[in-house]
């Protein structure tokens, strides 16, 4: 075998192993559900990167062949976020995000919203994340319990989803939080 296609194939070999290069996977197949965690310990434990970064608006739609309540279509969305710190895990400055949703988005009342709350807006976050295995992709752990938006120098929960102990926190509160949990 000529030296170039074995140099080749050892460089492909090691950035298979690094989780550089990933088998190509059917996006509209995957589901993200949000399964509520416990305490905001378990949520840092078991997430495998905690990171403050900024969505931007560039959403790609993947259509599934599921349905949620009968005529509700689940669409996965793919978004990219600029890692601008990283309080878990190792990450690059880019990371893309994996979420579920429905077409239609029913109502806010609607349970539907919790379990599929689809795609994040544009803005700032903390978020605590899981990484899909044999993907590039994450999905942000125990739905909106994972996802805190980051204003005007402090974190902040939606809804009733979020932890309290989690919310109102500047990033050096919220590293030195994670620090001792971990």
């Amino acid at each position: 075998m000529p030296t170039k296609i074995r140099i080749g194939i050892i460089i492909l070999l090691l950035l298979h192993n690094w989780g550089i290069v990933h088998a190509q996977v059917d996006i509209s197949k995957l589901l993200v559900e949000a399964i509520p965690l416990s305490s905001p310990q378990e949520l840092i434990k078991q997430s495998t990167h905690i990171v403050y970064c900024s969505v931007s608006n560039g959403t790609e739609e993947y259509p599934s062949h599921q349905f949620a309540d009968g005529d509700l279509q689940v669409v996965n969305y793919v978004q990219a976020l600029q890692v601008k710190r990283v309080f878990k895990g190792t990450a690059s400055r880019s990371l893309r995000l994996l979420t579920s949703g429905t077409d239609p988005q029913p109502l806010p009342p609607n349970p539907l919203n919790i379990r599929f709350p689809g795609p994040l807006a544009e803005g700032d976050y903390v978020l605590f994340l899981k990484e899909i295995q044999n993907t590039n992709l994450y999905s942000v752990l125990g739905g909106w319990q994972g996802v805190y938006p980051y204003v005007q120098g402090k974190t902040i929960s939606l809804g009733e989803q979020g932890f309290p102990q989690l919310r109102g926190l500047s990033l050096e509160q919220m590293e030195r939080l994670i620090r001792e949990t971990t």
